[in-house]
């Protein structure tokens, strides 16, 4: 992984992505993100909860046919 320091209006980029430091207040950072409206943009606890979901479905089908 790969740890970098940015302070407010600093930014970085991965691929044709921008990330942007917009602000920072004691415990939290706000973020912009700059990328083509073509590339879809999520946040992980959003994939998380979409690949958790996934894997529950099915045992939930199957208790229910039982």
């Amino acid at each position: 992984m790969l740890v970098m320091t940015r302070g407010v209006d600093e930014a970085f980029v991965v691929g044709d992505t921008i990330v942007r430091v917009v602000e920072i207040n004691r415990d939290e950072v706000r973020l912009g993100v700059s990328s083509p409206c073509s590339k879809p943009r999520y946040r992980e606890v959003t994939l998380r909860r979409d690949a958790q979901e996934q894997i529950e479905l099915p045992l939930k089908e199957a208790a229910a046919a039982h």
